[in-house]
């Protein structure tokens, strides 16, 4: 059911729709007649840029302006303007009144931006009508006129495209197109082309105009696509380009690179060459390469010349980049005609480089005229015998030529020779061509062949050289000579072997001895026969060399090294037999003895056919053992000399040097040095126990070496003979002035890099051969090479006051200066015990007296009365002097570390002291290998003359409980440490020796004096003590004598009743051996007991250092412990 109150509703509203229409068909006439004469006219649409049609898509002000024609005299208000856009409608901002027409704004700030496109609008102008309800209210009433128009929106900057960018014939040619977006494209504004590294704009192009979308450089430019900036230099560079439209949009390429070259090659002018002439130049036309030198850093494209004296044609040169000079290109035109007119070739060339840069210049060279040919010295083999050249059949050979020629030189295009007979061709140019080094000619020339030839026969045939001219066409002088092909071997009829010396000649060989080599060969031309001394002759490869040396200097070993040459100049010929009778002598064979010395005997003839040694008639070998006969090789037996006057054992060995060469820059500033570690080697068990440095002087090839101030060597003593030994050789220099060793404006050239000089030192070898020690010394030279050179650096010093502060501030050193301290102290012990044992000896004096009295009472008719009375006052001062000395004896001859074997201690203390320095002396003396004086009585003293003591060492001197043993051997240790410091202080400072050779001294010095003999009982040497025993028996005869004389008695020969004259000998030889003892012991008083002899830490110098040392460290102690730097500190 419909609401009353909604019906109501509804029929009101059908009414005012039929009031409506009826008044809208009353008011048509009146509208049409009106609207006829009313329009709108849009007369400005753009954004801020006021580009008529455009917006910027990215932010812009749209500005719409219209103008209305309204006949009515009513005024136009902005509300009757709308605009309908995207389906919005808008009322304009304003209108104003002119006398024709009516002008309305509209702006619209688009800050956000909009889309791209085109937007279409209308403008619409629309009457006001009054609101029916209240007049005072207006409304937007009917259409009177509209327009309608669009905007297009542009937000996109150009887009740019590089094609290319290049350079050719000197131009740089560029390529790129920038484009807009077709679809809402305002119009580019201008092209840029800018320096990306600085910035620089090189071009320009404004286009401006609305709509104009497109820029291509190669056509829109206006120059065919060419760079119209002149550049300037060569290298790498960086362009972008920079597009911009009318709004404003902006696009920068990314930075583009490409090289250029706008720098043209540089000819060198003096560069020019005629390469088969050298300096030399003559009338006739000849062919040749021209070479020419351009300077050009990158690649060339072409080079070309053209010259009245050289056939160019249309030829490039071929060129290549120096691998020395950057760059240089070597430009060469081959074998092309040159017609030479006067001393004087010039020519114009012209070099273009690939990016088009071309430079032409004129070019010369000048020669010293040349009309004379070559002249042949020699032609033929090296291998000659009664004037003729000799090959051997079915073997390679070589002929040689040796030509003169003072102007243009030859070559091998120069040289032609007919070879056919010995294997070659009929037009044979040589291998090679080379300047004579052997003085012969001025080049010597070489062709290898292969020769055939029959194998048991000899035959004769000719070459010759059919033309030869010079490098500038000059004819020489031709030659032909007969060449023996020989295909017979010699045959080896006969070999003998003997030792010569100054007794002559042996049937077998010793030390030193010259090999004899007595051979009999049948051969038809001449002979050479070589003979490996390697085994034979110690240093035979640096005695008999053959090899070469190369452009440094450096020995090219030869694989005949070591081999003594002969010839047979060295034998004689029976003319009707064609047997040569040769004798050989190698000097000098080494020292035997050595039971197989292996060596071969090679035996050729002229042509190089190597002997046959399988001859129907060949006798066995004489005094030697053919091992391989068919190659020659022997053995002998060499034998020994019981005494050598010459030995010959060793040969140089391993050579070390402890830098790469003298700086020159110190030579003249003080004394330089350089340490060498030199081995000897030997291959017959020889062992050197001693080595001495007689002198180093410079060899004989370096007279201009510089001069030595002395020479010096470390560890030529061994503690055993050693088969191996190795030596430090120090060689120091006086100073020189750098100019005199070198040329310094050699300096210039890189090649240079040191200078050497050799040295030769004269070493004294003692050798030892099993167990016999040869008399004489063998004189070995080594060979030192010291190179002189430049370094950038110099040489770093060693912190040698550290290493003296860390030597005199260590808790050893003040240990060993207590001992020395205590050892003055001991000394004045040792001397009572001297004086005690002289006294004591006194009594024995009297006591052999007291014992001849007794003798003497037999002598009538006073001597029992003098007898008596002697005996009474000697007995009663011996009485008086035992109560006083016995006890002091017993305390000096343990405090002095001389306890004796027979006495009986009443001190108990004592007595246990004594025990065990006697004990200690005992096992000492058996480790030191005293056997068999342990074995046999006490009574025989003369094994005891050389006893060991305890001050041997600290090792037995501590165990002994022998306080001066111990004080002697820290005083010991102390001169070592003050011998270290002396070292370091003057040696090192002054350069005359090393902190390394100091600190091995040092340790040497220590093993030896402080630990002593203990080193070298483990394992004990039985054999070599029972030697020693024996040696000392031999050192003293007279100990000898008396000792068997009291070993005699001992054993009781002398046992005999009272007065027997066995019993009386025995006396008399007892009171010869007492007194001798007694003379002894008071020389002993004079002689005292061991003591440090020379005090190096009283040396004012070494004494200086110490004293420094401490009071900068009592220094560093008052200052909280601040030290100086040690050298455990870096």
């Amino acid at each position: 059911m419909v609401n009353t109150k909604n019906k109501f509703a509804i029929e009101q509203s059908w009414r005012f729709i039929a009031i409506l229409i009826a008044m809208l068909v009353f008011s048509l006439p009146f509208y049409s007649a009106n609207a006829m004469a009313t329009s709108v006219k849009v007369t400005s649409n753009h954004g801020e840029d006021g580009i008529e049609g455009y917006l910027d898509a990215e932010g812009d002000i749209w500005s719409l302006e219209v103008e209305i024609a309204n006949d009515a005299e009513t005024d136009v208000s902005p509300e009757q303007v709308l605009l309908n856009v995207a389906g919005s409608q808008i009322e304009f901002n304003s209108c104003s009144s002119t006398s024709l027409s009516t002008i309305c704004e509209f702006q619209s700030v688009l800050s956000d931006g909009i889309n791209e496109g085109t937007y279409s609008f209308e403008v619409i102008y629309y009457n006001l009508d009054v609101n029916p309800d209240d007049e005072n209210i207006t409304e937007i009433g009917e259409e009177l006129a509209s327009d309608t128009d669009s905007i297009i929106a542009d937000g996109s900057e150009p887009s740019i495209s590089f094609s290319s960018i290049y350079q050719e014939d000197g131009d740089l040619h560029l390529s790129f197109e920038v484009d807009d977006e077709p679809n809402s494209c305002v119009g580019l504004d201008q092209v840029e082309v800018v320096d990306a590294e600085t910035g620089e704009v090189y071009e320009t192009f404004t286009i401006g105009e609305l709509e104009e979308c497109s820029f291509d450089y190669g056509e829109d430019a206006g120059n065919a696509g060419i760079f119209t900036v002149d550049l300037e230099g060569e290298g790498a560079r960086y362009f972008k380009i920079k597009a911009t439209d009318l709004l404003g949009h902006e696009e920068i390429t990314a930075s583009k690179r490409f090289d250029t070259d706008f720098i043209a090659p540089s000819v060198d002018a003096s560069s020019l060459l005629i390469a088969d002439f050298g300096s030399y130049v003559s009338t006739y036309s000849q062919t040749s390469n021209v070479l020419i030198n351009v300077t050009e850093c990158t690649d060339l494209d072409t080079v070309t010349a053209s010259s009245d004296f050289i056939e160019f044609g249309n030829k490039e040169a071929v060129c290549s980049l120096s691998a020395e000079t950057e760059c240089l290109h070597e430009c060469t035109w081959t074998d092309l005609t040159v017609n030479p007119d006067g001393s004087s070739i010039s020519a114009t060339v012209t070099a273009t480089d690939d990016a088009g840069n071309a430079e032409s210049s004129s070019v010369s060279t000048s020669f010293t005229a040349d009309s004379t040919g070559p002249d042949i010295v020699y032609f033929g083999t090296l291998s000659t015998f009664d004037g003729l050249s000799y090959v051997a059949a079915k073997q390679d050979a070589t002929i040689h030529a040796f030509i003169n020629d003072n102007g243009a030189g030859i070559d091998v295009d120069t040289v032609v020779a007919n070879l056919v007979g010995v294997g070659g061709d009929s037009d044979d140019n040589p291998n090679e061509c080379l300047i004579d080094s052997s003085g012969t000619a001025d080049y010597v020339c070489y062709w290898d062949v292969d020769v055939d030839g029959s194998t048991s026969s000899t035959s004769t045939t000719e070459i010759n050289i059919h033309d030869l001219e010079d490098n500038v066409g000059n004819d020489g002088d031709l030659i032909s000579v007969p060449v023996v092909v020989d295909g017979v071997d010699p045959q080896v009829t006969g070999i003998e072997f003997y030792g010569f010396s100054a007794i002559g000649e042996k049937d077998y060989f010793q030390s030193n001895d010259d090999l004899l080599i007595e051979l009999t060969v049948t051969e038809s031309s001449g002979l050479t026969v070589y003979v490996d001394a390697n085994e034979l002759v110690m240093d035979a490869e640096n005695e008999y060399q053959y090899g070469s040396f190369d452009d440094d200097g450096n020995y090219l070993a030869s694989d005949l090294d070591g081999w003594v040459l002969f010839t047979e100049t060295d034998c004689s010929r029976d003319e009707e037999t064609t047997d040569w009778e040769c004798e050989f002598r190698v000097d000098s064979i080494k020292s035997g003895p050595d039971g197989e010395v292996n060596f071969q005997v090679l035996v050729t003839d002229t042509a190089g056919n190597v002997a046959d040694w399988s001859a129907d008639d060949f006798d066995e070998p004489v005094n030697a053992l053919a091992t391989d006969l068919f190659d020659g090789e022997f053995e002998i037996e060499l034998f020994g000399l019981d005494e050598e006057t010459q030995p010959d054992f060793w040969e140089q060995g391993s050579i070390s040097a402890d830098q790469e060469f003298i700086d020159l820059d110190t030579v003249e500033l003080t004394y330089t040095t350089m340490f060498f570690g030199v081995g000897l080697k030997n291959d017959v068990g020889a062992k050197a126990a001693l080595i001495e440095l007689d002198e180093c002087v410079p060899s004989e090839e370096n007279e201009d070496a510089p001069t030595l101030s002395r020479s010096l060597m470390y560890g030529g003593v061994f503690l055993e003979a050693n088969n191996d030994p190795s030596l430090s050789l120090v060689l120091e220099f006086e100073p020189v002035n750098p100019n005199d060793i070198v040329d310094l404006t050699k300096l210039e050239s890189d090649s240079f890099e040191t200078i050497d000089f050799d040295y030769e030192c004269n070493l004294h070898v003692y050798s030892v051969v099993g167990d016999t020690a040869m008399n004489f010394a063998e004189s070995q030279t080594v060979t030192l090479t010291v190179p002189f050179g430049f370094s950038q650096n110099g040489a770093i010093d060693a912190n040698v006051d550290a290493l003296l502060f860390d030597a005199v501030d260590n808790v050893g050193f003040k240990i060993v200066s207590v001992g020395s301290a205590i050892n003055k102290v001991t000394k004045w012990f040792q001397y009572a015990s001297r004086v005690y044992s002289a006294i004591v000896g006194i009594i024995n004096i009297f006591r052999i007296t007291n014992a001849a009295m007794d003798i003497a009472r037999k002598a009538k008719p006073y001597g029992d009365v003098y007898a008596s009375a002697y005996c009474g006052a000697e007995t009663g001062s011996e009485a008086a002097l035992s109560r006083i000395l016995d006890p002091l004896g017993t305390a000096l001859e343990v405090i002095s570390c001389n306890p004796s074997p027979k006495k009986v201690h009443k001190n108990a203390a004592l007595a246990v002291y004594s025990n065990v320095q006697l004990q200690v002396l005992k096992y000492w003396k058996i480790a030191k290998g005293g056997y068999i004086s342990e074995m046999l009585p006490d009574n025989v003293q003369f094994l005891n003359r050389d006893a060991s003591s305890l001050y041997d060492n600290i090792i037995v001197s501590t165990i002994g409980l022998c306080i001066p043993g111990i004080a002697y051997n820290l005083d010991k240790y102390a001169q070592i440490e003050c011998t270290y410091i002396k070292c370091l202080n003057e040696g090192v400072k002054e350069g005359i020796t090393t902190v390394d050779v100091c600190s091995k001294t040092k340790s040497y010095m220590y093993c030896k004096h402080i630990l002593g003999e203990v080193m070298q009982l483990f394992p004990i040497d039985v054999a070599q003590f029972v030697m020693e025993f024996i040696i000392t028996l031999l050192k003293d005869p007279i100990g000898v004598i008396f000792s068997v004389a009291e070993l005699a008695c001992g054993a009781g020969f002398c046992a005999v009743p009272e007065g027997g004259k066995q019993k009386t000998w025995c006396s008399i030889v007892g009171w010869f051996f007492r007194i001798t003892e007694t003379i002894g012991n008071i020389y002993g008083v004079i002689v005292s007991y061991p003591s440090v002899q020379y005090n190096v830490c009283s040396e004012p110098a070494v004494k200086e250092v110490i004293d420094g040392v401490k009071e900068e460290a009592k220094a560093a102690k008052k200052n909280g412990g601040a030290k100086s730097v040690k050298s455990t500190d870096l």
